[in-house]
């Protein structure tokens, strides 16, 4: 059995609803920033890569 499951927003117990204390919160939004810039570099080097492959075929991006 699962006593507790933690959100985003709240953190919830099995005998009740308790808020995350504030630097917990910070902790899990930089972790989403963190997360959120690594997938922002991706999508960057991925955008490239589909230009190069693309412009190998003729199109121009």
């Amino acid at each position: 059995m699962i006593d507790e499951i933690i959100t985003l927003a709240r953190h919830t117990v099995a005998s009740g609803v308790a808020q995350l204390p504030a630097e917990g919160v910070r902790m899990i939004q930089r972790m989403m920033i963190q997360g959120l810039s690594r997938q922002f570099a991706e999508s960057d080097r991925l955008e490239t890569a589909i230009k190069q492959n693309l412009g190998g075929l003729g199109y121009a991006c």
